[in-house]
């Protein structure tokens, strides 16, 4: 049976893209053009941050939203309308002032970051499940803050799309899975090769995170495998070399970079025998492989050390 594959865009991207990029929709109605754009170019789910449609930069002002999804629903596109949690983390300590704040910090408290998800339920929305460096200061997701907004987001009926930068947010996810914080049947989206995150290397694969996810909920981890490739004209052919060499997949990987320098990632899905299923080569693009489990676990039982 071949696989469903879901596509998200995100249409603004978190970061200051509207100030460098003029391309990028700032004002509603383009945001809400872009996302049914996306949709009708085959994008399953739009994922939405706002602008200031005065000045470009990021906002969190609620009817902004509205105006957005409001306009997407009015078109009667189906896309599904995945909405951020993430802003209101960012902090940047001061260099003068003890306890203090420099130009540039957006701390808010969780219902201030969670208030449109709540008054504006949708099918979906991200959630941040730790802290990471970000440029000069920090996105600041702290467990206690992470649980109040995962509680506000259960009590509106919206499901989480957890936002996994590194290892360590994918052992807060699974502790709150645990605590019966977050449903088991949990939606992630892992993302490699964000500065300061996790490394886009051949180990770092999400098939790797979603095995350390499976050892406690074997049940709900499905095999899937997707890449996008950002090119790479003229790079070595190492990454090929490794990918093969350890027999990795490559489940999910994504374009990362939102500032001047976007991420570089050649994508590949490679079986666990070596054979490449699929080739993002040298330009952008999306590529899909399928991944036979039958396979797989033959590919093991053949390698020495696992028979003794």
């Amino acid at each position: 049976m071949t696989p469903k594959v879901i596509i998200t865009c995100a249409v603004t991207g978190g970061d200051d893209t509207g100030l460098k990029y003029p391309n990028v929709p700032v004002a509603p109605t383009q945001i809400a053009t872009a996302a049914v754009n996306a949709c009708a170019a085959g994008a399953a789910i739009a994922h939405i941050h706002v602008r200031n449609p005065e000045t470009g930069t990021p906002s969190m002002e609620l009817a902004l939203y509205r105006e957005v999804v409001e306009r997407i629903r009015a078109s009667g596109s189906p896309v599904i309308i995945n909405l951020t949690t993430g802003p209101g983390a960012r902090f940047i300590p001061s260099d003068s002032v003890t306890n203090g704040a420099a130009e540039g910090s957006y701390l808010r408290v969780p219902a201030n970051r969670v208030r449109h998800n709540t008054e504006l339920p949708l099918e979906i929305c991200s959630l941040d499940t730790g802290s990471l460096n970000f440029g000069r200061g920090a996105l600041i997701n702290v467990p206690a803050h992470i649980e109040a907004i995962a509680s506000a987001i259960r009590s509106a009926g919206v499901k989480p799309e957890l936002e996994v930068f590194d290892t360590g947010h994918l052992a807060l996810s699974l502790h709150m899975i645990d605590k019966g914080l977050l449903d088991a049947d949990a939606l992630f989206q892992i993302v490699l090769g964000r500065a300061m995150g996790r490394a886009r290397a051949p180990g770092n694969t999400v098939r790797n995170e979603k095995h350390t996810a499976s050892r406690r909920h074997v049940d709900r981890v499905r095999h899937r495998a997707l890449g996008i490739s950002d090119g790479g004209a003229g790079r070595p052919d190492g990454w090929q070399c490794a990918c093969r060499h350890r027999g990795q997949s490559v489940p999910r990987t994504r374009r990362a970079g939102t500032g001047n320098h976007a991420t570089y990632l050649h994508a590949l899905v490679v079986s666990p025998d070596g054979t490449i299923l699929a080739d993002g080569g040298d330009r952008p693009g999306i590529m899909l492989g399928y991944i036979d489990p039958a396979r797989a676990d033959a590919a093991r039982q053949a390698i020495p050390f696992l028979t003794h």
